[in-house]
């Protein structure tokens, strides 16, 4: 009953790279929204573009992992009818 190691890999892969995906997309909505707030938006490019590193960083790094680790759990749990 155990998934195989191809499987979880499998699974962890493509749930580690949709989350963190979707964890940059909504972190930079996020971010700027936040950073609208306070009033802090950076004017230059240089500004945007460190901006824009930081939220890649720091939201895809998180969703990379959590999104293996879901991704793994969710191997485990959804089985193909064929297996």
């Amino acid at each position: 009953m155990n998934p195989s190691s191809q499987r979880l890999r499998h699974w962890a892969t493509r749930g580690a790279l949709v989350l963190a995906a979707v964890a940059i997309f909504l972190g930079a909505i996020f971010t700027v929204v936040i950073t609208m707030a306070e009033g802090a938006l950076p004017t230059d490019a240089a500004g945007w573009s460190i901006m824009l590193v930081r939220t890649v960083l720091i939201w895809g790094g998180g969703g990379l992992f959590f999104g293996a680790i879901l991704g793994m759990y969710a191997s485990m749990i959804w089985r193909d009818p064929d297996v």
